[in-house]
């Protein structure tokens, strides 16, 4: 899967001179962790942030595994589609990877980055509060950003180049080719 994503990126780059996948100098890149169903089937992501694990409520259900840490529920916020989890036997390594969580929007134009697991996918932000629809129910007072990501990337958080987060993707529009994500100003002021 590795080989063929790195395979078609290189194409796009000789022959359609597609840069979505950057090469950048990144001065800190925030603490990602995959989320796994208590199936052991991976079904999103979330981020470290000051003792907690922020990640989609849509991701969310009874006996999920980040990383293989146990955690306690914060908060769960069903209309902003955020949950805050609280990690009891957080590593020392997580703990230094901690994102920084902006409490500014970005701005229209600004390019942030996500990890897309061989490289940083690159996202221009189209909007700072537009509404979204997932699994039934609209969300509000979302960025909206270029690009569509695949099934699966929820909780990815997106950063700027010095891995302050401004928002964490929640949903995407291949139609529109634009992708959705909560605000780290709003996550903040709800943070427990």
């Amino acid at each position: 899967m590795v080989l063929m994503k790195v395979f078609l990126f290189l194409l796009g780059v000789l022959f359609l001179g597609c840069d979505s996948l950057k090469s950048v100098s990144l001065e800190v890149v925030p603490g990602i962790y995959s989320v796994f169903s208590v199936e052991g089937e991976r079904v999103g992501n979330s981020f470290y942030y000051k003792d907690t694990f922020i990640l989609p409520e849509h991701v969310y259900e009874e006996g999920i595994l980040i990383e293989g840490s146990r955690y306690e529920i914060l908060l769960r916020d069903f209309a902003r589609d955020v949950v805050f989890l609280m990690g009891k036997d957080v590593s020392k390594d997580m703990m230094k990877r901690t994102a920084g969580l902006s409490s500014r929007l970005p701005e229209i134009g600004m390019e942030l980055y996500r990890w897309d697991g061989i490289g940083f996918e690159v996202h221009r932000v189209e909007a700072v509060d537009v509404s979204f629809e997932i699994h039934g129910s609209v969300k509000k007072n979302l960025l909206q950003l270029s690009g569509s990501v695949d099934p699966g990337v929820s909780g990815m958080p997106v950063f700027d180049q010095k891995g302050v987060v401004y928002g964490m993707i929640m949903g995407s529009d291949r139609k529109k080719d634009q992708s959705y994500a909560v605000r780290s100003d709003i996550i903040k002021k709800m943070l427990p």
